[in-house]
Formats: C-alpha cells, sequence, structure tokens
C-alpha cells in the first residue's frame, strides 16, 4: 500500500527506499509486488472500490506497519493515522476471506508506568501479556493513539482466523552494516548532541534493537502463527534486554555531562545550527524525560520461544550495536 498517484509511481518509491539501505532492492522482487494506492486517513483505508472489493477475496493475512510517529504532538494530531485506520484495517480483514491480521505496535503503549511508592527509581518488568487500563498513564499522543488500537486489534484478533501484536522497542539499523534512517530520534539524538557538545546526565536503561531482527522475528512469529493450529498468545516484545544506561551512549565523545534541567537551559538558548536538536525541543521538554528514572524492562518470553536461533543471534549487545551506528553516523557528519 502507497500514498500516490498511480502504481508506477508508487513502485519507484519503493524501489528508491530499498535502494537507500545499502541496496535492498533486487530486480526479482519486481514479480513478486503489487502496488495498491492507498490513503490511510480515508474511509476503505482509500483504496478505489473495485480493487477493494477484489482484494477483500484475494488477501489471506494483513500487516499493518504504516504509523504516524511524532513525540512533539498530541493523541488528536495521530488519531486518523493511527486509529481511525486500525477500524478501516479491521474492517477489510472481516469483509470476504476472513484474514489473519498483525500489527506492528510499539513499547511506548507501556511509557510509563505508574511511579512506585517507594523513593528509590525502579525499573518494572512489563510483560507481553500486560496492557494499561487507563490510557492516560500512557505519555505522549503517540504512545496513546498506539494503545487505543492495541485495544482494537486485541479485539479483533478473537473474531478472526487469528493475528498478533508486535512491540518493537527503540529500531535501530542493521546489525551488520549500522545501515537505517538518518534522522530518526535515535539518529537525531546521536548526531545532535555531538555537534551541542552536551548532554543530559542520565542513567535509564537504554536499548537498540535491530531492524534486522525485527524483520526476521515478525515473519518467524507470523508464519507459525498462520500455519500451526496451536493456540498462541497475542502480543510479543521485540526489545533488546543488553541494555546500557543512557549516559554511556556519549563515552569517548569528548561532551559535557549537565543534570537534565540545566542540560534544558542550554538547550533553549541554542543557534539554529543544531538542526538535528532543535526541532525535537518539545520532545526533550516533555514529562518523558522528567519520568525516565522509572523507565521500564520488557519481558521476551512470548518472542523466544517462537524464534529461530539465526535470529536471536542477530541480537548483539546494544553497546556492540552502539559502535556500529556511531561508525555510519560520523561519516555522515564528516560527508556533508
Amino acid at each position: 500500500m502507497v500514498r500516490e498517484t498511480t502504481e508506477a509511481h508508487g513502485l519507484g518509491r519503493i524501489i528508491e527506499n530499498l535502494r537507500r539501505y545499502i541496496n535492498l532492492w533486487k530486480f526479482s522482487y519486481s514479480t513478486r509486488v503489487a502496488v495498491v494506492i492507498s490513503d490511510l486517513s480515508q474511509e476503505k483505508l482509500g483504496i478505489a472500490p473495485d480493487i477493494y472489493n477484489a482484494l477483500c477475496n484475494a488477501i489471506d493475512v494483513v500487516f499493518m506497519n504504516a504509523a504516524m510517529m511524532n513525540f512533539n504532538t498530541n493523541y488528536e494530531d495521530h488519531r486518523i493515522a493511527n486509529v481511525d485506520s486500525t477500524k478501516e484495517f479491521v474492517k477489510f480483514a472481516m469483509t470476504g476471506v476472513q484474514k489473519y491480521i498483525f500489527q506492528t505496535s510499539s513499547l511506548s503503549v507501556f511509557l510509563f508506568p505508574p511511579e512506585p511508592k517507594t523513593v528509590e527509581p525502579q525499573h518494572r518488568m512489563c510483560y507481553e501479556s500486560d496492557f494499561f487500563d487507563d490510557p492516560c498513564a500512557v505519555e505522549g499522543g503517540y504512545g496513546q493513539s498506539k494503545w487505543a488500537s492495541e485495544k482494537i486489534v486485541m479485539e479483533a484478533i478473537d473474531h478472526l482466523p487469528g493475528g498478533a501484536i508486535f512491540r518493537p522497542a527503540r529500531i535501530s539499523g542493521c546489525s551488520v552494516t549500522g545501515s537505517g534512517p538518518k534522522n530518526d530520534l535515535f539518529a537525531s539524538t546521536l548526531i545532535g548532541m555531538r555537534k551541542f557538545g552536551y548532554y543530559p546526565d542520565m542513567d535509564f536503561p537504554f536499548d537498540l534493537t535491530p531492524v534486522d531482527f525485527c524483520a526476521k522475528a515478525m515473519v518467524e512469529i507470523a508464519v507459525r502463527i498462520c500455519n500451526e493450529s496451536n493456540r498462541f498468545p497475542k502480543a510479543y516484545h521485540l526489545f533488546n534486554s543488553k541494555t546500557f544506561p543512557f549516559r554511556d551512549i556519549f563515552k569517548g565523545m569528548d561532551l559535557k555531562p549537565l543534570p537534565l534541567n540545566d542540560w534544558r537551559e542550554k538547550l533553549k538558548t541554542a543557534s539554529a545550527e543544531y538542526k538535528e536538536l532543535i526541532p525535537l525541543t518539545p520532545f526533550f521538554m516533555s514529562q518523558f524525560w522528567d519520568r525516565a528514572a522509572y523507565w521500564p524492562i520488557f519481558d521476551t518470553s512470548n518472542t523466544d520461544k517462537m524464534i529461530s536461533k539465526e535470529t536471536k543471534d542477530l541480537m548483539l549487545h546494544s553497546t556492540e550495536l552502539l559502535e556500529v551506528y556511531k561508525t555510519l553516523f560520523w561519516n555522515i557528519v564528516s560527508l556533508s
């Protein structure tokens, strides 16, 4: 599904994106990809009526991967793209052939757990079977929209052949090449802090979950659910339990640590040249960071039981992955 004017333009965007990541595109893929012009903000997903009706009877499995993600904006800004579209996907899955449905959600639905009554910061374990009853406990519009979307999918799975919800953590680049987005939250933070010369001195557990692990795990789990008669859990965490303290990101970078509020004051007066950090200012000023002392960790028991050893081996320690990404990012900075 691509939001474009023609199928040819849609295929062009797919090819362009795949080539951007160390030339992942192969000519043989052209016979395996059928572009559907669509718009998630529209009824019936913006698909032409005749094509929509045909697909309802031809498709066996639906993967919901698209989402709007803006940590600076509220729930209402995310509602159409992330919640209303989920309703339309469920309608599609229930029309004609009954379909399996797989949703890519986010561990943001757990940020943050209620703060413990003790004074000392604690990192609560969030299990795959957990689900917050109160969306107001979730920080930020993106996480709240994913909470609402999950609620819809959870109920839909009970009325469909099956499906699952995947909750990725902080998805990073390929574990081997480092290839990945150069302007997402992680890349912008790392590159931006290096230019800025300061970082907030915080020690919450920081994880990096490589994209190749996520892709392989999702496919393996989906294939098993669709092909085996067993009753499987609905939710799977894609999380790297081999974390390190946030402040360790900046080891060896010759940057000055500052208490969070002092760092925020410094950011307020930063010039426009720090283009990676400035757009993220509302996010850095949000309660998200004030509550980071209570950052949870996540159980992966369901995922571990479903995936192969080959896929598990892609999950390097977050510190090893960090060095791979730093090499890539510094090359980008030196060339820009």
